[in-house]
């Protein structure tokens, strides 16, 4: 067994979300994050799991950098889909990359933290 198979080893993750934080569990210890502390947010699909829609989030707690994902089968989608529009001002909407995403099955960037300086926001521009 490798230590990925080991399932005592802590896995980072997003178990929650509501408009005011994300709630997270690192290294076991489950708690509220601010949606500030997020940098950036990318979604695409899994093609070797039944096409399956996944969120990539880059958080940013000053020193340290996590990057944690979040698959449409995970109990925290719903509660990231209700709420990312509304922590993450700019973000595109869940319904506009999901469509995409069928249609052309990429990585596709949905928030970025320096978005509003760059005047993107909500769109899927080819700039992107």
């Amino acid at each position: 067994m490798s230590e990925c198979d080991d399932l005592s080893v802590s896995v980072n993750r997003i178990v929650g979300a509501t408009a005011e934080q994300l709630i997270v569990e690192i290294n076991g210890e489950r708690r509220p994050l601010a949606w500030t502390l997020v940098k950036t947010v990318h979604a695409t699909i899994a093609v070797r799991d039944e096409n399956m829609p996944i969120m990539a989030f880059e958080i940013n707690e000053g020193r340290t950098r996590r990057s944690l994902l979040v698959g449409q089968v995970d109990g925290a989608w719903a509660e990231l889909k209700a709420a990312l529009h509304i922590g993450l001002p700019g973000a595109i909407p869940v319904e506009v990359w999901e469509q995409a995403l069928i249609d052309l099955p990429v990585v596709l960037p949905v928030f970025r933290r320096d978005w509003n300086a760059l005047g993107r926001r909500g769109t899927l521009s080819p700039a992107l």
